[in-house]
């Protein structure tokens, strides 16, 4: 049975002033009229769809849901309701639903940048990163200047480690909206992931020239400097950050690393501890104060450190060589071949278990001080893109051979290399020393 003309025409009258209350804010007058018109004609789909925004705009959630049920019901090919639908899942909590109307909404219309965006984050919090930046992508292919869309699609890029990808995009950001603080700032961050702290230092300052109380960006340059061995100046930008933010874990336990690459142990420690007091659930703070106790010959507060450092990531870089070579120095011998067999395993994993020359007095595997050293060369020399490919040299009919060492001189070892030198066939080697 069709509704009578009258009641239709009734019904769109309710409408218009539902929507003129609801353009005045004048909530309860809207959904008044709005519930009125549901009744004279309930098919009228702008009744049910307003209502629901009403609803939503006054957080009732779960009615707002029922309403845009309602219209999925009587038209389900409305993107902008999906849409709408989505938003209030994401309210209640309900994300993987939420996710679901999202789908929907741009599975109707794929012109629509707000519904990739909006899926995007949901994807992210449900730890899908991939479908995350794919969603990013596509708002920003549908409206390129979306600045919340590329920021979002650039920081996850990071979080990845696709460090020149993010890099590209905050620049992207940057030409649409060049005050934006954050993004100079995690640009910044990018850079120094790319061993290009120099630049990093300068995207960090564009960012304290924004705003000069941004906490962030500070000891984000303090470890920048840390790079460039400019330790005093680290230290300076680092106790800025914490002026602004003084009871922020991360900013108290980099101004701690800056006090102990200046030797300054002792208050590196106070100020590890104080993080840890903040925030007991950073295993960076707990392995850089082992160190420091360790540099202080400290190493029975050391391994304790380097204890709770595995405990919250047991497969923590440089944590496990560095706790035995403390119970070595303490004489503790227990467990001692198996913590030196799982040492080995983790090197052959390629995953780095600490110092390379205290492994070395520990193992005689030819392959893992192979890798370890390989390893440290990589990390204490890294290559520097900027200054090009190494030429190869032209072959010759000796081969060339330097021995660099600070002890060739009235030294033990340099009077015991003496044997070493003359032992070279001088038809085939030439020596350096």
């Amino acid at each position: 049975m069709s509704t009578p003309p009258n009641h239709r025409s009734a019904a769109l009258v309710l409408l218009k002033q539902g929507d003129s209350f609801r353009a005045q804010r004048a909530w309860p007058a809207a959904e008044q009229a709005y519930r009125q018109a549901i009744t004279q004609f309930p098919q009228l789909v702008e009744a049910h769809f307003h209502l629901g925004m009403v609803l939503h705009e006054t957080s009732r959630f779960a009615e707002a849901l029922q309403c845009y049920d309602a219209v999925s019901v009587i038209q389900p090919k409305l993107a902008e309701v999906w849409y709408a639908r989505a938003l209030v899942l994401k309210a209640l909590g309900q994300n993987e639903e939420a996710e679901k109307s999202y789908a929907q909404a741009v599975k109707i219309r794929a012109n629509f940048p707000e519904a990739h965006y909006n899926r995007g984050n949901i994807l992210k919090q449900l730890n899908r990163p991939e479908d995350a930046l794919q969603s990013y992508q596509l708002a920003v292919k549908y409206r390129p200047e979306f600045v919340e869309a590329l920021f979002n699609l650039a920081n996850l890029l990071l979080a990845r480690e696709r460090f020149s990808d993010a890099v590209k995009i905050y620049d992207q950001v940057l030409r649409i909206q060049k005050n934006h603080k954050e993004v100079w700032c995690n640009r910044g961050i990018a850079l120094r992931r790319l061993k290009r702290p120099i630049q990093a230092i300068e995207s960090f300052k564009q960012s304290i020239s924004i705003d000069t109380s941004y906490a962030n960006a500070y000891t984000n340059m303090g470890v920048a400097l840390l790079d460039i061995s400019s330790a005093e100046e680290a230290l300076q930008c680092c106790a800025q950050a914490m002026a602004f933010a003084p009871n922020e874990a991360t900013f108290i336990h980099n101004y701690a690393v800056a006090l102990a690459r200046l030797r300054r142990f002792d208050e590196a420690i106070a100020q590890y501890r104080r993080a840890i007091q903040i925030d007991a659930n950073l295993p960076d703070v707990y392995s850089n104060c082992g160190v420091a106790f360790f540099e202080s010959n400290q190493f029975a507060e050391a391994v304790a450190c380097l204890d709770q450092a595995l405990a919250k990531d047991p497969e923590r870089d440089g944590a496990h060589g560095l706790r035995l070579h403390c119970k070595m120095l303490l004489c503790d011998w227990q467990d001692y071949a198996a913590q030196v067999d799982a040492i080995n395993t983790r090197i052959q994993a390629k995953k780095y278990p600490g110092p390379m020359f205290p492994f070395i007095s520990v193992s005689d595997d030819l392959q893992s001080q192979y890798l370890l050293a390989q390893r440290h060369a990589l990390t204490t020399h890294p290559e520097i893109a900027a200054l090009g490919p190494i030429k190869p040299w032209p072959r010759h009919s000796r081969i060339r051979v330097a021995y660099l060492s600070s002890d060739f001189q009235e030294s033990p070892a340099g009077y015991n290399m003496v044997g070493f030198f003359e032992a070279h066939d001088r038809t085939r080697f030439e020596t350096y020393a």
